[in-house]
């Protein structure tokens, strides 16, 4: 399971370029694109504290992410979310609290 991650981490990097975000817990609205970008189109960027956020719109208010933080080095996490609602559902080792606030910060940005 870990190779899988590793494997869409890996092609997530490779599809979209890196950019620099605000902070580990502060995504920019400049580091992403607009609620009207359509379908298939994300992109990859890398926070302050050199921990990289990668993710992927895959409908008009669904958005798949992964996360690799450096407070857990060699893990990624992955969250599905849905930012008209607010929910999400992850698979990984990094702890609600965490994601809560990746996830409160990537749907203000949309």
């Amino acid at each position: 399971m870990k190779s899988l991650i590793t494997a869409a981490l890996a092609f997530s990097a490779a599809t979209f370029t890196p950019a620099l975000s605000a902070g580990i817990h502060d995504f920019s609205p400049e580091n992403r694109q607009r609620a009207t970008t359509s379908t298939g189109v994300g992109k990859c960027v890398t926070t302050r504290d050199k921990s990289h956020v990668c993710f992927l719109k895959v409908s008009d208010r669904h958005y798949s992410l992964a996360i690799h933080d450096v407070d857990k080095p060699g893990y990624a996490t992955t969250v599905f979310i849905d930012c008209q609602t607010g929910t999400w559902k992850s698979w990984g080792i990094l702890k609600k609290e965490v994601l809560d606030l990746y996830m409160h910060d990537f749907c203000v940005s949309v």
